[in-house]
């Protein structure tokens, strides 16, 4: 999945998304949420 995918996903930019890998930007917990949905990770690993 590409960071514009993962952005539109979410409902934010890509700018946002790459913010949130490089660590310069957290996770908030409805992200976490979200991610955790998509990829069935649990979400207390985007926290």
């Amino acid at each position: 999945m590409t960071q514009a995918q993962l952005a539109l996903e979410l409902g934010m930019t890509r700018h946002r998304v790459s913010d949130m890998e490089r660590g310069v930007r957290g996770i908030s917990k409805q992200a976490a949420k979200k991610l955790h949905e998509l990829f069935g990770v649990p979400v207390d690993r985007f926290l």
